[in-house]
């Protein structure tokens, strides 16, 4: 089994490709988180990820900061579907995971959502090769 890592390269922080991804980026979406994603920059990353919650929906930093937590755990330890279809592929995406829900969630329902998520976006990268640069 690989290890499940999620490294300071695979991190999504890069101003200009967060904000094309707010412009161009193709999203799916569940009740509680919303997934952006599109064509990645970076050729030697198949897959970055960057995660947030907005201050209009979760008041307190403590909170904001957990449920960051929760989903980049939860994207650590689920992603390996993703990442295979993805390199089947052969592409490279970013995406950014924004979580949506007023009252904060648990790690099992953050977990559900994330796979819930994952497998959508899989789903669709298997149907057409995305070639389009955001």
């Amino acid at each position: 089994m690989p290890r499940q890592t999620f490294n300071k390269q695979e991190k999504l922080k890069s101003r200009k490709t967060i904000g094309s991804l707010f412009i161009n980026g193709k999203s799916v979406y569940n009740q509680s988180i919303k997934l952006l994603w599109g064509a990645g920059y970076r050729m030697d990353i198949p897959l970055e990820a960057g995660f947030a919650v907005p201050k209009k929906s979760i008041k307190n930093a403590v909170d904001r900061n957990r449920i960051k937590r929760l989903m980049r755990e939860a994207f650590r330890k689920n992603r390996e579907e993703l990442l295979l279809k993805i390199e089947e592929n052969g592409l490279n995406i970013s995406c950014m995971f924004l979580y949506q829900a007023k009252e904060t969630l648990d790690y099992a329902g953050v977990e559900q959502a994330m796979i819930y998520l994952m497998k959508l976006l899989a789903g669709k990268l298997g149907n057409k090769p995305e070639t389009k640069r955001v």
